[in-house]
């Protein structure tokens, strides 16, 4: 296995943000944990500078969001680590529906939408990957190889493989989608990652994550398959 390892050093401290797209004049914005008026998952008209929060019928599983994404259609999905469901709220109606992972007990943390409108997520708790895919209307999960990976975010590189790291283990993680093979690069140091972006260009996806508490961006960049 070869790989390369590429540090910059950052004077200021703090994590990655996750930023949603802009679509028809539409934002997507979450505040997570916080049960006051601010709380939950809006709908933000730009040009009439409106807040819609996203509101759900009386009975509905839980829906209080760590991470939301839009899709290319604006559709915003909503994941929550202590919550083993996934949910779509239409960019439209802002109706809500809800897919139950197949393995109870663990959620997603965060993750990205790929090319296919496809939501690939870190499942925090469950020490695994999963993706949802809104054709089928299937989650499917893998389960990292090394205890305590504990996956904080997912992104999925529209070709063959998807990345993965976490703030508990200190390995940078690819999974072949096609063989559901995992490659584990162990980071240069003590590293917590709350956040995680994948460079498509070139014949070889790499990896671009932050560290958390040590004020660095790491690059890892597979030199083979």
């Amino acid at each position: 296995m070869r790989f390369a390892l590429k540090r910059v050093a950052n004077r200021e401290r703090g994590m990655l943000r996750d930023r949603q797209p802009v679509l028809r004049g539409k934002l997507w914005a979450n505040v997570a944990f916080a049960t006051g008026k601010a709380g939950g998952t809006w709908h933000v008209d730009l040009a009439t500078n409106t807040w819609t929060r996203v509101t759900y019928p009386s009975g509905s599983p839980a829906a209080l969001a760590y991470d939301v994404v839009a899709d290319s259609k604006n559709n915003m999905y909503g994941m929550q680590m202590n919550n083993d469901k996934i949910w779509i709220t239409d960019g439209k109606t802002l109706e809500t529906v809800w897919y139950d992972f197949p393995t109870k007990g663990a959620g997603c943390r965060r993750g990205h939408i790929d090319s296919q409108d496809r939501l690939w997520c870190g499942v925090f708790n469950g020490n695994g990957l999963a993706m949802f895919d809104p054709k089928t209307r299937k989650i499917t999960e893998w389960k990292a190889p090394t205890p305590w990976t504990r996956p904080y975010d997912a992104q999925f590189d529209d070709k063959t493989y998807v990345w993965t790291a976490g703030m508990d283990n200190d390995f940078a993680v690819r999974l072949n989608t096609q063989t559901g093979e995992f490659t584990e690069y162990l980071l240069p140091h003590e590293t917590n990652v709350r956040h995680v972006e994948v460079q498509k260009s070139g014949d070889l996806s790499s990896l671009w994550l932050g560290d958390q508490h040590g004020g660095t961006i790491i690059r890892v960049e597979p030199l083979a398959p």
